[in-house]
């Protein structure tokens, strides 16, 4: 079948490996396709674009554009915007002309930007300004008016530095640095921190991609250029912003073929306390008093 608009309600298969082919597409059991707004467990909301869905909501909700979405959510909540969605949250509203946006486990939250994912609450309005956490995914930046908390016994900061020898250094041993190494510390260094396993802080990763994939001034700070961006909305009117984006460094060749690793991966790269409240250092065997 080659018509991807097609209805297909209660279709079951006997005899074949294969449920159907849908556009090319192999399925082992034949989908239900139901075409149009899409509303299930729901009473008094609606999905009032042909391409949204409202699942387990109440209270006046509604998803109005293409690509939006309601999940257990009430309480005049509202979905604008392509890509954009609202989870068990009352009263939360995302914007029209807007993309990607996500608002989970709140009340009274309003979203106003593009790729956003925000937590938080407030019964008495529905504001932007009720948002307790927000993580954007463009810039990676997580912002919490609350307290970040870590579940260990020791409340210590740490950085990642490269071992001298390549190798994992055990945890409680001094170390020093040795150019831009560290190496476990002899009596007459001047020591650095400790290598730690319970830190409650872990800066200096770099987590998804190499460090050299992006342009850094002297500083080591990251350089951006502003790009515009220009979309239309499902009523045909158009929106443009600049998005902050890195630069590519055009020295940098990745390699396909190579799975990238963080540094908490690969052993040469050791978690080393710098400050805190305290840490267990192996005197002994550092030989660093």
């Amino acid at each position: 079948m080659y018509n991807t608009t097609t209805t297909i309600i209660g279709v079951q298969h006997e005899g074949y490996t294969n449920g159907a082919v849908l556009f090319k597409q192999v399925y082992k059991d034949v989908p239900t396709a139901v075409r149009g707004g899409f509303m299930g467990g729901s009473t008094g909301s609606g999905a009032l674009s042909r391409r949204s869905a409202v699942i387990a909501t109440t209270g006046d909700s509604y998803a109005h554009s293409d690509r939006s979405w309601l999940l257990g959510a009430g309480m005049n909540s509202h979905a604008w915007g392509s890509r954009s969605g609202i989870i068990n949250s009352l009263e939360s509203k995302t914007t029209q002309g807007k993309y990607g946006q996500l608002i989970l486990n709140s009340r009274g939250v309003l979203t106003e930007d593009n790729y956003v994912t925000v937590w938080g609450y407030n019964a008495d309005s529905i504001s932007k300004a009720n948002t307790s956490v927000e993580i954007r995914s463009v810039s990676g930046n997580i912002k919490s008016k609350g307290t970040i908390q870590a579940g260990q016994n020791f409340g210590d900061y740490a950085e990642y530095f490269e071992s001298q020898s390549g190798q994992e250094i055990p945890n409680g041993y001094i170390v020093t640095l040795d150019g831009r190494y560290i190496r476990k510390a002899n009596s007459n260094d001047t020591p650095i921190g400790v290598i730690s396993g319970t830190a409650g802080v872990v800066l200096g990763d770099q987590m998804f991609h190499h460090k050299d994939k992006y342009l850094k001034d002297e500083f080591g700070v990251t350089l951006t250029q502003l790009e515009k961006k220009e979309w239309h909305d499902d009523e045909g009117n158009w929106y443009e912003e600049e998005i902050e984006v890195p630069i590519p460094n055009p020295d940098f060749k990745e390699n396909d073929e190579e799975e990238y690793l963080s540094r908490a991966e690969r052993p040469e790269w050791n978690v080393v306390w710098t400050c805190g409240s305290s840490i267990y250092a192996n005197r002994q065997h550092s030989g660093c008093e």
